[in-house]
């Protein structure tokens, strides 16, 4: 079996960035989808987390604010299928969130030499191409 989840989002606040036992680089964020306008808006919350190379990309050039397409696998819970849930330790009450293991990280801001991504400069393009913003 096989799932792809892909978002564009704007970062909700900036990269936190870690390392494993092993050395291994891990950047975990939160990106921010808005549907609607007005009093119909809505914003669903991903966390994204990415590793090694493009965790440590993410680490250097996004900030709160930035514009990301994340392409990757929707991570999910074992036992019910559904989004992570954990009980919050000050309220007792259960909480959700829907998290992604990125595959793929494209930035989509233009900040004239800021601008890096993690695919080759015609991966990017087309993706643009694709996808009307």
């Amino acid at each position: 079996m096989y799932q792809q989840t892909q978002i564009i989002g704007h970062l909700g606040k900036d990269v936190t960035m870690r390392y494993t036992a092993d050395g291994k680089a891990v950047a975990d964020f939160t990106v921010a989808i808005n549907s609607g306008f007005g009093d119909t808006k809505s914003t669903a919350w991903f966390k994204v987390t990415a590793w090694e190379k493009t965790a440590e990309n993410c680490n250097q050039y996004l900030a709160k604010g930035s514009k990301v397409f994340i392409s990757g696998r929707l991570a999910f819970d074992e036992k019910t299928g559904g989004p992570k849930t954990w009980v919050g330790k000050e309220d007792n009450t259960v909480h959700t969130s829907f998290e992604v293991t990125a595959d793929r990280v494209v930035f989509l801001d233009s900040r004239g030499d800021k601008v890096a991504e993690t695919m080759q400069a015609d991966e990017v393009k087309e993706l643009k191409d694709e996808v009307s913003f």
